[in-house]
């Protein structure tokens, strides 16, 4: 990762999701921006409720191995023109989420609210 030289290049070096769990940002010189949710993520079974407790002696809680990366939540050059993350979630610091979540979130940051530099 610390040797990209552009966002095509650090997606490759996240490919395989070693890490854990982090919440990844990138730019490049080309004005490419990216931003990944990033991690060894387990694949559950979709009969349970994951919000609430389950039976961990039920055979169907194991995890079904691990998500891939294009199943991440992630952005490349989102219409907003940027990504914001405090490693939080990635739902709640960004209008981003708007692209990952369509319908949800309608405020977008404007050039001209933006004061002039």
């Amino acid at each position: 990762m610390g040797r990209a030289k552009s966002v095509a290049e650090f997606k490759a070096a996240m490919q395989p999701c070693n890490l854990p769990m982090f919440n990844a940002v990138v730019a490049d010189t080309g004005g490419n921006i990216f931003y990944v949710y990033n991690g060894a993520v387990p694949r559950r079974s979709t009969k349970f409720d994951w919000t609430k407790p389950v039976d961990g002696a039920n055979p169907e809680t194991e995890w079904q191995g691990y998500l891939r990366f294009d199943e991440l939540p992630q952005v490349e050059n989102p219409k907003c023109g940027f990504v914001q993350n405090c490693n939080q979630s990635f739902l709640s610091t960004t209008p981003v989420a708007k692209e990952l979540l369509a319908g949800r979130w309608t405020r977008i940051p404007r050039r001209a609210t933006f004061p002039r530099t």
